[in-house]
């Protein structure tokens, strides 16, 4: 039995002049209160009532200890009060990460908003494509792509991302055709990413009016995933230069 419980009982009992009605009051059986007053007298080896069949008063020593007992219930519950008032009206700053396509797409466009919903929140997004460190870098909150390293912070899945594998009809027809994903590992592949190293899962469509710039040649089914490791022979991090570079 916590200690706090024991107090919160013998404010109750003092109050009330009974171990009966503080019982009903705080919805515990009369054993259980006369239980935990005399945990409590143990505890400050002191009598805080004197009890007869008929009656219950307070000792000396009761009377001195309520003071204080009521002063640090009081304290506890302004305590949780303001806890709950924050937790129901956020305030301060939130420190958020995420990578470049999917805070623009999808994070960034949500932030008007949420300071619309909790006005005294300030949002500082931080967008980029390198691995962040939420401990050192001061961050409350980070998005991220692919699977999670072991780690002890707390990791909620968001939503699956579908990666698309595409290639424009020039370089099909320059390489005849690649057959497997294998034959595209052996090929020149310019890697958007900040390691020299990247397992992705792609999904290869068969070509069509809308899918001009899909694989046809890998299309087995009307949609198949394929997990294949590339590793790129130039790496760089920003996605206007997969277009630019030849």
């Amino acid at each position: 039995m916590s200690y706090l419980d024991n107090i919160r009982t013998f404010v109750r009992v003092y109050e009330l002049g009974s171990m009966s009605a503080a019982g009903r009051d705080l919805r515990i059986s009369p054993a259980v209160t006369s239980s935990r007053i005399s945990q409590l007298e143990e505890h400050l080896s002191v009598r805080l009532f004197q009890r007869t069949t008929r009656s219950l008063t307070p000792t000396e020593q009761g009377r001195a200890f309520y003071g204080g007992a009521a002063g640090i219930l009081e304290a506890v519950e302004s305590a949780e009060a303001q806890v709950v008032n924050i937790t129901d009206n956020p305030k301060g700053s939130l420190y958020v990460a995420a990578p470049l396509g999917v805070g623009r797409r999808l994070i960034a466009p949500l932030v008007p908003g949420f300071l619309a919903e909790y006005p005294e929140v300030k949002i500082r997004l931080r967008l980029t494509d390198r691995t962040v460190d939420l401990t050192t870098e001061g961050l409350d909150l980070s998005f991220f792509l692919g699977q999670p390293e072991d780690s002890n912070l707390r990791i909620r899945k968001i939503a699956d991302v579908d990666r698309i594998l595409c290639a424009s009809p020039d370089y099909i027809a320059a390489r005849d055709n690649p057959a497997s994903g294998e034959a595209l590992m052996a090929d020149r592949v310019f890697m958007v990413c900040t390691m020299p190293r990247m397992l992705v899962s792609v999904s290869l469509w068969r070509s069509s009016a809308s899918r001009d710039w899909a694989i046809p040649c890998l299309q087995i089914s009307p949609q198949i995933s394929l997990r294949i490791s590339f590793q790129g022979r130039a790496n760089h991090s920003d996605h206007p230069l997969a277009v630019l570079w030849p």
